[in-house]
């Protein structure tokens, strides 16, 4: 994988995981889904389905 070298989308791309990781801290789930896009989705798995390479179980909240 290359390196960023804009320094400009590099300091775009801290800013996101900072106000991604700030909102998280926070459980601010509005600031959290602010830093997807629209329409934007997560994928969340457990770490044994990783382990024995089990499907992904779906979770959809509305």
């Amino acid at each position: 994988m290359g390196q960023i070298t804009d320094a400009t989308l590099l300091a775009r791309v801290d800013n996101l995981q900072r106000a991604y990781t700030h909102a998280l801290e926070r459980r601010n789930m509005e600031g959290w889904l602010a830093t997807f896009d629209n329409p934007g989705s997560y994928e969340l798995t457990t770490q044994e389905h990783v382990k024995h390479n089990l499907p992904v179980g779906m979770m959809l909240d509305d």
